[in-house]
């Protein structure tokens, strides 16, 4: 599949929107990038057939879309950055309205409505009207009538705009799941909508193609053309310097006479993850396996990515494309470390708790430190931190993880010990160092009294 823009352009009257713009377009999500008024929309606009170019060809598999006409049309899907609906039907009966209007039988339709309602988060208020909707609801509800045909091109016109950053988390989501097999098209003035999510990504200005290429591409033409100077007093440097992993003590030099089988190979350290240097650290990631999208989240992933630089979050969207953005519980990935002191990051996904925590949940979490430490042997890492998994954002009791944790290690370690040097369970506050010891004091007795 192959969609062909030859030289297009769009002219008004002394104004050219578009200038003899050209691109070769295969399977993939591409993120047209340019500020307000570079001529995003009216070539979206063209590419659907909706406005005639004054010069220039758009050819799908070799074909003039002229030719093709209907043919064309049915194989689109559009959100323009406004879509019009009808305030007073419900999600539901406009959808299904959609869907007539794009000559689906009304069986099809039925089951196609309703599988796109769950998929874009509104099943559960499907019978309210549209206009009771916020902006992110009336969007995903937009993007759900640009796809019921299941278009084999989707072209998507500056749809985030206007969301708060959680909605446009979700939306990035949503455009990655509904991307397989398809031509997607991305208009956005904002980097941060694309940058992950984008295959490739294309600049416009002024009309003009300015750039094309894929993320890493697009950064190396920058290199070593942006820099970043942090300036630090004598205090802030000594608070930033790293703590080589041989410099951090086991719990046997620390606590002494302690009833772990392994207390010369684990440690307990208090300190900032993201300042040790190590083999590798552990990442307590999301099912996406992205990285956060919160700007200044406090929680461990969105640390990592922060200090490890964008080429982290490049590398994650590579393995998690194969995974189809769906990183399972206790499932583990590996990347580089990048700007990080540690040489790699092995990424988990811990638990989420929602009402007492479960054998299984006890066992998905006990299975994050496991699978960690057999990739860790897999890659011929000997030292590796971890932060406390599941305990922030996903609510794993602390006392319990903590448990779970230090036995976990120690039962691996008995069994593999020749292959790991280190393992150092990292705590960030004075509330899980104390937890941490008062189970590593208690020789190991289960003192459990979260469940």
């Amino acid at each position: 599949m192959e969609l062909t823009i030859d030289r297009l352009t769009k002219q008004y009257k002394n104004k050219i929107a578009v200038d003899r713009f050209s691109v070769n377009l295969k399977e993939g999500i591409y993120g047209l990038l340019g500020a307000n008024g570079a001529g995003k929309t009216t070539l979206m606009r063209m590419l659907c057939d909706i406005q005639k170019p004054t010069s220039g060809q758009i050819k799908y598999n070799g074909k003039d879309i002229k030719s093709l006409g209907e043919n064309y049309r049915e194989i689109l899907g559009y959100l323009p950055q406004d879509f019009g609906y009808y305030p007073d039907f419900t999600a539901y009966d406009f959808l299904m309205y959609v869907a007539a209007l794009k000559g689906l039988t009304k069986e099809t339709a039925k089951i196609r409505v309703n599988d796109l309602l769950k998929t874009v988060d509104l099943e559960d208020v499907k019978k309210q009207k549209i206009r009771t909707f916020s902006g992110g609801m009336k969007q995903r509800l937009g993007i759900a009538q640009a796809v019921l045909n299941n278009p084999k091109i989707l072209i998507l016109d500056e749809p985030t705009a206007g969301l708060d950053p959680k909605e446009r988390v979700k939306f990035r989501n949503l455009i990655s799941s509904f991307s397989r097999d398809k031509i997607v098209i991305l208009s956005t003035h904002i980097v941060s909508d694309i940058e992950y999510i984008a295959d490739e990504i294309i600049v416009m200005k002024s009309g003009n193609k300015l750039l094309e290429g894929t993320p890493n591409e697009l950064l190396n033409e920058f290199k070593n053309k942006v820099w970043k100077c942090i300036v630090y007093n004598k205090d802030e440097l000594k608070e930033k310097q790293i703590t080589k992993v041989e410099n951090i003590k086991t719990v046997s030099e620390n606590y002494g006479e302690v009833n772990l089988k392994n207390k010369n190979k684990i440690c307990l350290w208090q300190g900032d993850i993201t300042l040790l240097q190590i083999d590798a650290i552990v990442n307590a990631a999301n099912s996406q396996g992205l990285g956060c999208f919160i700007p200044c989240h406090k929680c461990i992933d969105n640390q990592i990515h922060s200090f490890a630089g964008i080429r982290l979050r490049l590398a994650c969207k590579k393995k998690m494309k194969q995974k189809n953005y769906n990183l399972k519980t206790s499932e583990v990935i590996i990347t580089d470390g990048y700007n990080l002191p540690a040489k790699y990051i092995i990424h988990t996904v811990g638990p989420i708790i929602y009402n007492q925590v479960t054998e299984i949940e006890e066992s998905q979490l006990a299975k994050c430190y496991q699978n960690c430490l057999e990739l860790a042997i897999k890659n011929n890492i000997k030292t590796i931190a971890f932060p406390c998994i599941s305990t922030g954002e996903f609510r794993f009791p602390k006392e319990l993880a903590c448990q779970i944790a230090i036995k976990t290690v120690d039962e691996f370690l008995t069994q593999n010990s020749a292959q790991l040097d280190k393992v150092v369970l990292n705590v960030y506050n004075e509330e899980d160092l104390k937890l941490y010891e008062k189970y590593i004091k208690s020789n190991g007795t289960n003192t459990r009294t979260n469940k």
